[in-house]
């Protein structure tokens, strides 16, 4: 979707994604230390990213944003399946793409900006993510932002779980 957001925060930004930006994107996801976290783990050829750009424009339901640190792209977030009548969405697509911005925590803070402009800018009432069992980091990530375990469900002999954050 087409959006105007941006959310600013010391040397943090969240800006929307834009065509310029499809190709990084793409690098970044097809790392083998990121594609590893997502459940599509195929590696995404140029074209397959810029059709996903497109249909990404068309989309009512999905927010996507361009992390941006020290005035530099690092990675990128999104809240998609955003359902304004149930009040909830799902965040994903975190992934912090260049190795120099790791250790910042700013997929931590980054989590929390995109939950805060869910609850306060889509008066969402809550947000949820899905994330493999064996990602410990990632959990404890998620858990620090305040996600609560909701429910686990296997899928091609991965364990998934389900996590939720509610409106305080």
């Amino acid at each position: 979707m087409q959006h105007e957001f941006r959310i600013e925060i010391d040397d943090l930004v969240l800006r929307p994604i834009e065509k310029e930006d499809v190709d990084r994107v793409r690098k970044w996801r097809n790392k083998e230390s990121i594609r590893k976290s997502f459940l599509y783990q195929a590696i995404i050829s140029s074209s397959e990213q810029y059709q996903w750009y497109q249909s990404y424009l068309e989309k009512e339901d999905d927010i996507m944003f361009i992390i941006e640190f020290r005035d530099m792209p690092i990675g990128a977030v999104a809240l998609y399946h955003i359902d304004l009548i149930n009040k909830e969405a799902e965040f994903g697509r975190l992934m912090i793409g260049e190795e120099s911005a790791r250790g910042n925590q700013i997929g931590y803070k980054t989590t929390k900006l995109v939950c805060e402009f869910g609850f306060e800018k889509l008066n969402l009432a809550q947000i949820k993510l899905e994330v493999f069992s064996d990602n410990p980091y990632a959990k404890k990530h998620y858990i620090h932002a305040g996600f609560e375990e909701a429910e686990s469900y296997m899928l091609n002999n991965k364990k998934i779980d389900r996590m939720l954050l509610k409106r305080r």
